[in-house]
């Protein structure tokens, strides 16, 4: 019965598909994460947390028939198909240009205010300390760097986006789908650092998307997240 009420295309399925994102992955990084064995540092179970979220979001969001291998190899090839047209490398271009921009401006008006977050006592000795170096690198770049980009594409530019579009209109939609989208990293982070940056980086998607489809937005997105997470790794982690 919820899922039938949600899965209407209206603005408030929009608005509680929203809710329901941004509550799963303040749980799972905030709590579940914690409660999972620690396999050989935070970062790690952070990563596997995430994993479990939006594994579940988008198997409650995908249509029984298309919960399949099939359909998800057909998916991976869609966004890949992507990388012929110009438009989702135009879109990474802009939006690694505009960091050096934004990322500035969000830590000169809003970097240092501290918001409420909660979540569980620290976790216990690790099991597999020796192998967090290479657990941290790889299980960033596979999650961070290709599985949240997808997951996270189809729910706000397949799903969400689409839906406030059509009750607000081009402009609404695409700008109100972008505030919550960075609204939503705001609550999980508990930080205002990357507000204007992640706004900016939804409305790039979300045009990407409307134009070209979700999934070249998720393959805008994966180059995204795979190159910052690498120049992360190269300048921070030496």
């Amino acid at each position: 019965m919820v899922k039938k009420f949600i899965s209407q295309n209206s603005f408030t399925s929009a608005i509680a598909w929203v809710t329901l994102i941004i509550l799963a992955e303040y749980v799972a990084r905030r709590f579940v994460a914690y409660w999972l064995p620690l396999l050989a540092a935070e970062r790690v179970n952070d990563m596997l947390s995430i994993i479990l979220c939006y594994v579940l979001l988008v198997w409650f969001t995908v249509p029984k028939a298309q919960r399949n291998v099939g359909r998800v190899s057909q998916v991976i090839h869609d966004i890949l198909a992507q990388a012929k047209t110009w438009l989702p490398w135009v879109g990474t271009a802009v939006i690694l240009l505009s960091i050096n921009l934004l990322s500035p401006l969000d830590q000169w008006l809003w970097g240092k205010v501290q918001l409420p977050g909660w979540q569980s006592p620290s976790l216990d000795p690790p099991l597999f300390p020796q192998a967090a170096p290479v657990l941290i690198v790889t299980s960033m770049l596979l999650v961070n760097g290709i599985f949240v980009p997808i997951a996270e594409e189809w729910l706000w530019r397949g799903l969400i986006q689409p839906r406030l579009m059509k009750q607000l209109g081009f402009a609404s939609g695409l700008l109100l789908t972008a505030v919550l989208f960075s609204l939503k990293h705001v609550i999980v982070d508990a930080s205002l650092g990357r507000l204007l940056f992640l706004t900016f980086f939804g409305v790039v998607v979300g045009i990407i998307a409307r134009r070209k489809g979700w999934e070249s937005a998720a393959l805008t997105h994966t180059l995204v997240n795979s190159i910052s997470t690498v120049l992360f790794f190269l300048i921070f982690r030496k």
